[in-house]
This record gives structure tokens, C-alpha cells and sequence, in this order.
């Protein structure tokens, strides 16, 4: 699941961003105000926003709340407002849940845990992945048995367990956003990976199946590791 963090107070934005890694969540940006939240949506669509409802300027987290309804994007207020005209304001809105501020990290938790259940299971039941190769065949595939993406122009390579590999036409942007996986992440411009099929991590090269390896770019490194734990 991929999650915006709406909040104008720096401390508290980086506290949530830990707690969103600890739990193994992908934050697609910080915004602090109106204007930059409706900016870093386009640029990534998140599947669930995590709201403050006072930012910075003059639009408020619930004149936000209200825009990312309409784009159908789910919401959750993070708040400590004690006001009850405000408090009804955002009532009707419709959030997903409201938490109150400083976040828990176990109430956190529980409340994406029940958002991203119900969301598994509407996508579960309505929708199946097809893949058009450049053949103009349509697959239908699993992602979990992806290794991994390697870019070649407007093509995109998409290699399998088994071995296998399927071109289509499109590039690796695109086939990286139409895949919309949690574990698998972009290690470079031309790569991405699935982390459950990781081999080794060497230095700057990641090992997957097959005796492949993939390098890792700098401007990608740090979003990577942040997806490793070490014993």
C-alpha cells in the first residue's frame, strides 16, 4: 500500500514516516499544505492518505479530504483538535477512521491493517492482472512471480520464476505503476525487483534468481534500503 503524509510539522511528519516503515509501508511523499499534497497525488497516486487537518495556508485538511473523495482516494485524519464545529466539519467528510495525534503506533497499525483488508479484497475479487505482450497476446499473471523488470526503451522485460521472460510494450514507469505491488520496488532507472525473491544484497549489486544481477543507482538506494532489515 502506498501512503501520502499530510503534515506541517516536520517532527511529527518524520515520526509518522518511521512508524510507516516499521510497518512496512511505502510513503510516497510529505506534503505540509494543500497545494503540495494535490501535487505529490499526481505525481504518485497514493491507495491511502494520512491527513492533519490544520496545514499550512488557507485550505485546511478537510478542504483536501474533500478533493481526494472525489479522486477517490481513502483518508484518515490525524488530529488533536478538541473544537466541535471542527470536529463536525471533518465527521462529514467521511473518513476512513479519525486517530488522534501523537499517533500510536499500534493504533496506526490496526486501522491501515483494516482499510488495506478491505481493499485486498475488493481487488481480489474484481480485477486480474493481464499482460500484453508485444505479440499482442494477453496474459493474465501473478505478480508474486515476478523476479524482476529491466527496461529496454519503450519495451519493458518482465522475468519470471521459472525462468521465463514476456516483452511488452510499454515502458518501465508505466508497467511499475500499473503493477502496483508493495514488494516490488525500482533499484534503478532500467531495474526493479521483487524484494521476496532477493538472493544477496553485494555492495551495490542486487543477486536475484538465475545468477542475475541488478545495480543499484544512487538516486535509488536510500528508498531501497530502507525495505532491508539485517540480523
Amino acid at each position: 500500500m502506498k501512503i501520502l503524509v499530510v503534515e506541517d510539522d516536520p517532527l511529527v511528519a518524520d515520526d509518522l514516516v518511521d512508524k510507516l516503515n516499521t510497518l512496512a509501508y511505502r510513503v510516497t511523499a510529505i506534503a505540509e499544505s494543500y497545494e503540495t499534497a494535490l501535487l505529490a497525488v499526481k505525481t504518485e497516486k497514493p491507495d491511502l492518505a494520512l491527513l492533519d487537518i490544520e496545514l499550512k495556508g488557507e485550505l485546511t485538511g478537510i478542504d483536501l479530504a474533500q478533493a481526494l473523495s472525489q479522486m477517490g482516494i481513502p483518508f484518515i485524519y490525524l488530529t488533536s483538535i478538541q473544537d466541535m464545529s471542527t470536529y463536525l466539519l471533518a465527521k462529514n467528510t467521511a473518513p476512513l477512521k479519525n486517530l488522534p495525534k501523537p499517533v500510536n503506533l499500534l493504533s496506526l497499525r490496526n486501522a491501515i491493517l483494516e482499510i488495506d483488508l478491505l481493499t485486498s479484497v475488493s481487488v481480489e475479487v474484481n480485477q486480474i492482472l493481464l499482460m500484453t505482450t508485444k505479440d499482442g497476446v494477453k496474459l493474465q499473471i501473478d505478480p508474486d512471480s515476478i523476479t524482476h523488470l529491466i527496461a529496454a526503451g519503450s519495451y519493458c522485460d518482465i522475468h519470471f520464476v521459472d525462468g521465463k521472460k514476456n516483452t511488452v510494450v510499454s515502458s518501465m514507469k508505466e508497467v511499475h505503476e500499473k503493477l502496483e505491488h508493495p514488494n516490488i520496488v525500482r533499484i534503478a532507472r532500467s531495474h526493479c525487483v521483487h524484494l521476496k525473491h532477493i538472493v544477496a544484497v553485494r555492495g551495490n549489486d542486487v543477486e536475484m534468481p538465475h545468477n542475475v544481477r541488478l545495480g543499484i543507482t544512487e538516486s535509488y538506494k536510500s528508498d531501497f534500503s530502507r525495505h532491508l532489515k539485517q540480523l
